[in-house]
């Protein structure tokens, strides 16, 4: 690329040194001196159709075969690359990393968000019934728009384990939210305090429509649940009552009757209902 400079008598070599630096293209990023960003269109309301790259210069001869897009929590098709827009067809709402392998081009994978139209009662990605969205994204990151419940209860069980049961001490957790978005790491703080907690554990240990990052519902997305309860079906068939993963005290959990409206606390003891949810 030809660069006019113009400049001082006596400043020639400081200027033919600029110019040369910038035939090799400024701001060059890892494996490439042409940088860019991604973005996606798409919202909850209108699916992600297509992903625009913004470069730092003209890349000669670009093609789709030099994108690799590799699932994460979502996962697309593509298109034939027109200009900078790649057309792409979402099969799985979430996140999705892209990565340039052309020569010139900087090789940092890029992390971008898609997204799927997804309906109230409509199967979700992990097979479960979509129960709540969210035009404003939540969660860790604010990387989920959507919660889906798993079709069946998981069974009954206990909070906290036995060695934290009375006549033990019991264990607090302390460090658990009661918000839509909390129920992930409230189920992972559980774990870490009590690595054999059955509630928790159980849905950790869950893996419905080979998804491994199923949680125990927190406070508010327990009433999520029980306000869908009639789209998500399931539910009361080994008793009215389910717990969270939200602590209340030292000893007591909140659970929610899924037979009247009403959320209480009660016994980490107390045998409870449980059933698995994930975001995305």
């Amino acid at each position: 690329m030809k660069k006019k400079v113009q400049f001082l008598r006596g400043a020639v070599f400081t200027a033919i040194l600029f110019a040369a630096v910038l035939s090799c293209g400024g701001g060059a990023g890892a494996g490439g001196g042409i940088t860019y960003t991604v973005t996606a269109n798409g919202n909850t309301s209108d699916p992600t159709n297509k992903l625009t790259f913004d470069f730092s210069d003209t890349v000669d001869g670009l093609t789709a075969s030099d994108i690799t897009l590799t699932s994460g929590t979502g996962s697309v098709t593509t298109g034939t690359l027109s200009g900078t827009e790649l057309p792409v067809t979402v099969t799985n709402g979430g996140t999705i990393t892209v990565k340039i392998t052309k020569d010139g081009v900087e090789s940092t994978p890029k992390t971008v968000k898609v997204f799927k139209v997804y309906a109230i009662g409509a199967t979700g990605p992990g097979g479960g019934i979509i129960f709540y969205v969210s035009p404003a994204s939540f969660g860790p990151g604010n990387a989920w728009n959507y919660l889906e419940a798993d079709p069946a209860d998981l069974g009954n069980f206990t909070w906290a384990s036995p060695q934290h049961l009375p006549p033990n001490a019991p264990l607090t957790i302390s460090s658990t939210g009661t918000a839509i978005g909390t129920g992930y790491a409230n189920t992972a703080a559980i774990l870490a305090a009590d690595p054999d907690a059955p509630a928790a554990k159980a849905c950790k240990n869950y893996s419905g429509g080979g998804k491994n990052d199923w949680f125990l519902p927190s406070k508010d997305e327990l009433t999520q649940l029980y306000q869908k309860k009639d789209v998500i079906g399931g539910f009361g068939a080994l008793g009215e009552y389910y717990q969270s993963s939200s602590e209340r005290f030292v000893s007591t959990k909140y659970y929610r009757s899924f037979s009247v409206d009403f959320e209480g606390d009660d016994t980490k003891a107390y045998l409870m209902g449980v059933r698995p949810i994930r975001a995305f």
